[in-house]
């Protein structure tokens, strides 16, 4: 839409649509926009009638006057069209309203004017003439009246033939150098180039100007509790997750016996998904009662059992304990309530029992996931250690040791199988020759007895 005004409006003219606002900048000529109405029909049926100028500018149709220096109305004798409200704007932003209808009584048009003049101030000469006339004159300091009700635009629409009048080609506030926002903080000045600003972790925004009365001025600042519960109570969560997730597989039943690997010859009847599926039930189980598993919890369960000294507390202080249900396997419950208690009256010593560096239980929970997961090849994790990962120690973990070390068995058993079936294939040959020449020799000596 302002794509398309901005061309009809041609020349220096720019429209722009910022901030849910249409702005049309640049006009140099008499001109007037005036929107015709029209009707859009609603998904009901229904019809609504609307205006594209009023929608976008407030007003029926809006008009611009370069260079104005005097502005004459219509003559005006019906005093009865005196009423409504009026709305006046400097160039500088500032508005006055002003209410028709309190005029004096009996009230004349010579009354608006002085009412306008005493709005608009000096610079401007607001009179009523002689023919029944409101003459403006000197209009270069830039002013802007509308009506804002139906009779005010009834009025502004006697008087000059549109609901509002800019009395200047160039309606623009004056401009000043922005300046640094300065206070005054426990006898320190500090000086900021925003109004919004943080100090001492405390996010600051100075709202309006404010000179010294001799009261300095004092800030309360309290803890946000619920926030601190909240972040306690997802630090719990992740923890039974993780617990719960690594127990299934401690508790799942080993299948590899009944799905033992498939060979070559096998898979050459197999489809893809039914190998696929194959694979998947050969692999449950394998870490049923995993001990660096086992282990690994034991450890976690360690760290939060574990007291932290300046703190003065342990975790069970704050109502966070393990589960008394055995088939929770070491989760751990909050009794939300006195947690909210614990957090209001005593956030240092928690914050010291998560955050401390040497003790808190935020560095012991980092070992314990390092000592178990730790994929550094230098000081690789148990669990590294003995599987290994896909990137790192692919070689050189227990697991990969155990199958080298039964390939080589199963390499030495082959070959010691192939000797002993050769030497035993020679043997077999050998008795085989003997036979045949122990029969040989046997049907000779038939031979000689008989004859």
């Amino acid at each position: 839409m302002a794509g398309r005004l901005e061309a009809a409006l041609g020349g220096g003219a720019r429209v722009e649509y910022k901030d849910g606002r249409f702005n049309i900048t640049g006009l140099t000529g008499n001109v007037k926009i005036e929107g015709v109405e029209g009707e859009i029909a609603g998904p009901d049926g229904s019809t609504v009638k609307i205006n594209p100028v009023k929608m976008m500018f407030g007003k029926e149709s809006i008009q611009n006057v370069p260079n104005i220096k005097t502005v004459t109305s219509n003559a005006v004798n019906d005093t009865s069209i005196l009423k409504g409200n009026l709305k006046l704007t400097l160039a500088d932003g500032t508005s006055q309203e002003i209410n028709v209808n309190n005029l004096s009584i009996p009230k004349s048009f010579a009354d608006l004017a002085a009412e306008i003049q005493s709005k608009v101030g000096t610079g401007v000469s607001v009179s009523y003439t002689s023919d029944g006339k409101i003459q403006i004159q000197g209009t270069s300091k830039g002013f802007a009246i509308e009506g804002t009700d139906a009779n005010g635009k009834a009025l502004m629409n006697s008087l000059f033939g549109q609901d509002g009048m800019t009395f200047s080609s160039q309606m623009t506030a004056d401009v000043k150098a922005g300046q640094n926002a300065i206070l005054t903080v426990d006898g320190t000045v500090i000086e900021r180039n925003t109004n919004t600003f943080e100090l001492d972790g405390i996010t600051m925004e100075l709202t309006s100007e404010y000179h010294d009365t001799g009261t300095p001025i004092s800030l309360t600042t309290s803890r946000d509790t619920d926030k601190i519960v909240d972040s306690l109570k997802s630090f719990v969560e992740d923890y039974n997750a993780l617990v719960e997730e690594l127990n299934e597989h401690l508790k799942e039943t080993a299948n590899y016996k009944k799905y033992p690997p498939l060979t070559d010859e096998q898979k050459k009847e197999m489809s893809d998904k039914e190998i696929e599926l194959w694979e998947e039930k050969s692999k449950e189980g394998l870490l049923h009662n995993d001990a660096n598993i086992t282990s690994f919890l034991g450890d976690m369960r360690m760290v939060l059992y574990s007291s932290v000294e300046g703190a003065g507390l342990s975790l069970y202080d704050i109502s966070i304990e393990t589960s008394d249900n055995w088939r929770d396997n070491g989760k751990l419950v909050i009794d939300e309530d006195v947690l909210k208690s614990m957090v209001a009256t005593n956030a240092d010593a928690i914050c010291k029992l998560f955050t401390d560096r040497g003790q808190g239980l935020g560095a012991g929970m980092q070992k314990a996931l390092k000592d178990a997961a730790n994929v550094s090849s230098g000081s690789p994790g148990t669990m590294v250690r003995y599987a290994g990962t896909k990137d790192v120690l692919t070689t050189s973990n227990t697991l990969y040791e155990e199958m080298k070390h039964i390939s080589e068995t199963l390499s030495n058993l082959n070959t010691k199988y192939q000797l002993e079936k050769t030497r035993y294939w020679n043997q077999f040959n050998a008795m085989e020759q003997a036979i045949s020449n122990m029969n040989s020799q046997s049907s000779w000596l038939t031979q000689q007895f008989s004859s």
